[in-house]
């Protein structure tokens, strides 16, 4: 669950695992769970496209349970890729012929 203020929320059998900021958030954007790389991928208000990989986000986050959510250490995407546009959806492409895609929308390109 994501959150208006880039908190992201992780649940696991209706109980909350844990919570992660985003960084440099300023407006909630397109999030997609990419299985092929156990990461989740979210466009940033900046024009940008930014995985993380889940194995990171709940390390980071258990290093900081003694209070409810802290900002602490400072989280970093895996990768980014400069779109130059805004993002509007985000959707896998998993076909047995090629290799694991991901198909972007833009407002003025995909």
């Amino acid at each position: 669950v994501q959150s208006m203020d880039g908190l992201l929320s992780f649940f696991e059998q209706e109980s909350s695992a844990f919570a992660r900021f985003l960084p440099s958030f300023l407006l909630p954007g397109p999030i997609q769970y990419f299985s092929h790389s156990d990461s989740i991928l979210t466009g940033s208000s900046s024009g940008r496209l930014e995985s993380y990989k889940y194995q990171t986000l709940a390390a980071a986050s258990s290093e900081h349970r003694e209070s409810t959510v802290q900002r602490g250490k400072r989280l970093r995407a895996d990768w980014e890729y400069n779109l130059g546009d805004h993002l509007l959806s985000i959707h896998p492409v998993h076909y047995e012929t090629t290799p694991p895609s991901i198909l972007l929308l833009c407002e003025k390109s995909i």
